[in-house]
């Protein structure tokens, strides 16, 4: 990495994957020479610091895809959980299926 190098982004945005719009974790990206070396990390926990100085606020929120199981893995050291309810575009049952495959592959990688 060189100085002064963008290694990495995320934002607070507003998103519409409930029936309101919601603030949420959005794009969390790390560049491939900056991986494993706690960036995503760091951003995610001030993004959280940020959120939590929001007045009236709900539980934050971020998505990801069921593949990224490095980021499944982040997410859930840092206290996220996941959400097995139905959303935008997405049926409850099919949320908790989704789930359930990545649970197994996760177990089995460990």
């Amino acid at each position: 990495m060189k100085s002064n190098e963008l290694v990495g982004s995320a934002g607070l945005w507003f998103g519409n994957d409930f029936e309101e719009s919601r603030i949420h974790i959005h794009y969390v990206a790390v560049s491939l020479s900056a991986q494993h070396k706690k960036i995503a990390q760091a951003i995610l926990t001030k993004l959280c610091m940020m959120y939590d100085k929001i007045p009236g606020k709900y539980p934050l929120y971020l998505a990801t895809q069921s593949q990224s199981y490095g980021a499944i893995k982040l997410y859930s050291r840092l206290g996220f959980t996941l959400y097995l309810g139905a959303y935008k575009g997405c049926a409850e049952q099919k949320s908790k299926n989704a789930w359930q495959n990545v649970t197994e592959i996760l177990r089995c990688k460990a």
